[in-house]
């Protein structure tokens, strides 16, 4: 009975050995996976505080200044080092539309790497773009001749490149296309979705949204902006520009003439209240919006009929829309708007 009882003792000592060593191995299990827990929620938190600096940052009143950047800006929050990238549709066609913000966060902390992501919408400084040209008067005339085009299909300037964004009628009116369109050439082309489209055009919401321009807008002193810099600018008075471009938003108010020669590109929104005399080669991307009062002159063209022809294209672009409004959202108080959040 002694040995029985000598080994029956010693068999509950290893079972209870066992049992607490299986008990330490897991409690070391479980502060390892607590360990991994705490560092992977660290990592996320702080991927998720360098997300929010980045909406912040846009957000600012001169948020809108920023350009894409495929090298990141470096944040630190509490001694640890975030990566922050912004993304637009320039940077990542593929993957953005061209309203569309990113901000992309990355964290690393004890080996782990955690990622945030945000997307954003602008808000637009536009009136409804009805499409590449948009006519708001009952009592216009465009006569169509040349080799002009007017395209609604969407494409990203320069060279023209398909667009992501939604395509437009490549005319839109207030009035028939019988009534509206008076074509005299063998080479011209209006193309969209649909090529033409009669519809109600609020003229009164067009001139709210000159009204805003107008009150931003800078009196024309040689530049008409660059894609880099648009500019909204109106012009005081009749100018000829031969061969020069520019980018943003171009205002011809009523009893002001603009005459374009030689080879012109501008990328953003005309809006013309008054006239337009075009003869060379003439590339408009994004929109042309005329007031009830327009007048579009090529060549000799009759002044109470505004006319389109030579090698003249205008074509809708989303792109140089967005870029337009990325530069000015803020002057207009219109703030981005999240849309979605993501770890």
């Amino acid at each position: 009975m002694g040995r029985a009882a000598i080994f029956l003792c010693g068999g509950f000592a290893i079972i209870l050995g066992i049992i607490q060593f299986n008990i330490l191995n897991s409690q070391v299990s479980q502060s390892k996976l607590n360990v991994e827990y705490v560092n992977q929620s660290q990592a996320r938190n702080m991927a998720m505080s360098g997300m929010e600096f980045g909406i912040r940052e846009i957000m600012h009143e001169e948020g809108f200044e920023w350009r894409p950047d495929p090298q990141p800006m470096k944040v630190t929050f509490n001694g640890t080092g975030i990566d922050v990238y912004i993304d637009d549709h320039s940077t990542h066609p593929a993957e953005l539309e061209t309203d569309q913000i990113r901000v992309r966060a990355e964290s690393e902390m004890f080996e782990r790497t955690s990622r945030a992501e945000a997307i954003l919408v602008r808000e637009s400084i536009f009136p409804p773009i009805p499409g590449a040209m948009g006519f708001y008067g009952e009592d216009s005339q465009l006569n169509i001749g040349g080799n002009a085009k007017v395209y609604g299909e969407d494409v990203d300037p320069p060279g023209g490149a398909p667009g992501d964004g939604e395509n437009k009628p490549g005319i839109a009116s207030v009035i028939g296309e019988d009534e509206l369109i008076n074509s005299t050439g063998n080479a011209n082309e209006i193309d969209g979705e649909p090529p033409f489209k009669e519809e109600d055009l609020d003229a009164e919401e067009l001139q709210e949204n000159i009204d805003n321009y107008l009150a931003e807008a800078e009196s024309y002193t040689g530049e008409l902006g660059t894609a880099e810099n648009p500019k909204i600018i109106k012009l005081d008075e009749t100018v000829k520009l031969n061969d020069e471009g520019g980018a943003g938003i171009l205002i011809i108010p009523p009893g002001v003439t603009l005459e374009l020669r030689g080879s012109f590109t501008f990328e953003g929104l005309v809006i013309v209240q008054g006239a337009l005399d075009i003869r060379g080669n003439v590339t408009i991307y994004g929109s042309m919006l005329f007031g009830d009062n327009s007048l579009l002159e090529i060549e000799d063209a009759d002044p109470s009929q505004p006319e389109l022809s030579g090698n003249t294209t205008i074509q809708y672009s989303s792109s140089a829309l967005a870029n337009v409004n990325q530069k000015f959202a803020h002057k207009f108080d219109k703030q981005p708007e999240i849309v979605s959040i993501r770890d």
